[in-house]
């Protein structure tokens, strides 16, 4: 059963009040936020923009794994959108140019620092951030084994192999947003 926005966001702010108190004085600002799966119609739920990124105001959307349509990235484009992991998908050549168009449009997008890590990834991932496709890096941390943050580390490999271009565009990006 899916989780009402309002059981999330109660469910949400206990969370990060248990773990407020146990951060240090050093501990970056946090801005809370969700991610939300892509669902038919979400352009007409209101309360969406209670789980935009605090500040920001970008809802952070995750597209299905199958073939996107230019209705579902325009659906999306009418909530202050940020897609979430570009990396985890396989875009034809079609999708692509959609998301150039939702770009184009005032659309951002987000990308793993894992897959700047991998070799496979990591220059098809670098020419995205130099073409305007990728905005903002995230870490998907889930924990601190299977999904460790490694904002550091991913920043490191791309100055190695890009140089400082491709992470001066994405801090242009964090500070127009934060």
């Amino acid at each position: 059963d899916a989780e009402s926005p309002s059981d999330f966001l109660e469910r949400r702010q206990k969370s990060f009040s248990l773990i407020k108190k146990d951060l240090g004085k050093n501990t970056p600002e946090i801005l809370l936020g969700a991610e939300i799966a892509y669902f038919e119609g979400m352009k007409n739920c209101r309360e969406l923009k209670e789980l935009a990124i605090e500040k920001a105001g970008l809802l952070l959307i995750e597209m299905p794994m199958t073939e996107w349509t230019e209705r579902m990235l325009s659906d999306t484009i009418e909530k202050v959108p940020l897609l979430a992991h570009i990396d985890r998908y396989q875009l034809s050549h079609g999708e692509l140019s959609l998301v150039r168009d939702y770009v184009r449009n005032g659309g951002m997008v987000q990308a793993n620092a894992a897959s700047f890590l991998h070799f496979a990834t990591c220059g098809k991932m670098i020419r995205m951030i130099d073409s305007g496709l990728v905005h903002l890096l995230g870490s998907d941390c889930h924990n601190t084994v299977s999904r460790p943050p490694n904002l550091g580390t991913a920043v490191e490999k791309i100055k190695k192999k890009a140089g400082m271009n491709p992470i001066r565009l994405i801090e242009a990006a964090q500070n127009k947003v934060f």
